[in-house]
């Protein structure tokens, strides 16, 4: 596939992923409307304000991700633990499920998985801090613990999908 071509589709599910329009909603191809694919993912269901204070953390998720790059990129072991630890400190269970069904529940589980996943990064972050000679090594464990949260959160975008109360189905 050509970097091009790449880049746009890249750049359309960013797009659709910030507008909150699902891809196969999104016009291709010359402007017509792609047919809608079939949503299967399981909903998590949320009373609305829940299901907005819990966007915003994932888009504080995603701060914190860039942030923990750029610092892992200058070899700021501080920033990258002090950052990590903000994100294992977000309270999952703040939102209560509004119907605990199996997929809320294993959303929550996955949800506590990835908080724990942040405090170790954390741990391990002061851990390299406090090493007289920083290795490229451990850095690199770093990154391969935010590789290994990554396909947790990834694996959870794939298979569930928050809705509110107004619009469960």
């Amino acid at each position: 596939m050509k970097a091009g071509v790449k880049g746009y589709w890249g750049g359309l599910a960013l797009a659709c992923a910030l507008a909150g329009v699902p891809p196969a909603m999104a016009q291709q191809d010359g402007g017509a409307a792609a047919s809608p694919q079939v949503e299967r993912r399981a909903p998590v269901v949320l009373r609305p304000a829940e299901k907005t204070a819990l966007l915003a953390d994932m888009r504080d998720y995603l701060k914190g991700l860039q942030d923990i790059f750029t610092a892992l990129s200058k070899d700021d072991m501080a920033t990258v633990a002090a950052r990590a630890r903000d994100m294992g400190l977000i309270n999952v269970y703040e939102t209560t499920l509004m119907f605990p069904t199996t997929s809320g529940v294993r959303f929550r589980e996955l949800a506590a998985m990835v908080h724990d996943d942040f405090e170790e990064i954390a741990r391990a972050a002061e851990q390299l801090q406090k090493a007289k000679k920083p290795s490229d090594r451990k850095s690199k464990e770093i990154l391969g613990m935010l590789a290994a949260t990554m396909k947790r959160c990834v694996s959870c975008h794939e298979s569930y999908r928050l809705t509110d109360m107004g619009h469960a189905q």
